[in-house]
């Protein structure tokens, strides 16, 4: 990417990355709102002219981009590939990538997939975590760059 004709490797002089762990599904609920609160702390610290680099276990559901979306400003941040489901802290997750002006950047590239081993379940290729009783694929772990 640095390499390409649009981002010139002169362009970023610095790299600033961002780790970070959710609390689960079950913890209270004032766990996951500091913890959205410390990753807004951490984006809005990075210098402009850094390249961001967001990665981590979120586990949150953020769907992907819906053509006919209600909130149109959350397209920007959803690329069309992916898991579809949205769940509770995936909508609060998106509410700080639309404050950040961050983009899920897994969502804007189509896996390509063996038909065979997923046996035509195409949205396992995008699962980062399977359940274990019911083998379904959900996508918890992201990467979130700055928009261009």
């Amino acid at each position: 990417m640095l390499n390409s004709k649009d981002h010139p490797k002169d362009k970023y002089k610095k790299v600033f990355l961002v780790g970070a762990y959710a609390p689960v599904s079950s913890a209270p609920d004032g766990e996951r709102e500091l913890f959205l609160r410390n990753l807004q702390a951490a984006v809005e610290s990075a210098e402009r002219d850094a390249l961001l680099v967001v990665g981590g276990d979120f586990n949150a559901q953020l769907g992907v981009r819906q053509p006919d979306s209600l909130v149109g400003v959350r397209d920007t941040v959803r690329g069309p590939f992916g898991i579809p489901h949205v769940n509770r802290a995936g909508e609060a997750l998106l509410d700080v990538l639309v404050s950040c002006d961050l983009r899920a950047v897994l969502s804007y590239f189509e896996k390509r997939t063996r038909k065979d081993f997923f046996a035509g379940n195409f949205a396992a290729a995008y699962g980062t975590w399977l359940h274990p009783r019911t083998r379904k694929p959900y996508m918890l772990d992201h990467w979130f760059t700055r928009q261009a």
